[in-house]
């Protein structure tokens, strides 16, 4: 889950650099899950297609490498975020799941 913080909108496919503690990696929004209210922090109806400033999102996000995280329930300081674009950070988020993809041999 992340919020927008500059004028970016974020679409499935937006690639930014992840920065989680000490590891900095290139990342790529894999799929935008649901939009939660920032008022209620109630999860909105509708497919989410695209976000923009401001917006809290609860999204999945693939990394290139396998990097060590945390889920921020269980460890806070290693389970915050931003991403990056161009120097400037356009989101900070916290880690709520971990998906581990299956590779073929």
């Amino acid at each position: 889950m992340f919020v927008l913080l500059d004028n970016a909108i974020f679409i499935v496919g937006y690639k930014a650099m992840l920065h989680i503690h000490s590891v900095r990696e290139e990342c790529e929004i894999l799929e935008l899950m649901q939009q939660i209210d920032p008022m209620t922090r109630k999860p909105m109806k509708g497919k989410v297609l695209f976000v923009k400033n401001g917006a809290v999102v609860i999204c999945r996000i693939q990394v290139n490498n396998l990097i060590c995280v945390e889920k921020f329930s269980d460890f806070a300081q290693l389970g915050r975020f931003t991403l990056r674009t161009e120097g400037k950070t356009v989101a900070v988020g916290k880690v709520t799941d971990l998906y581990v993809a299956s590779g073929s041999s």
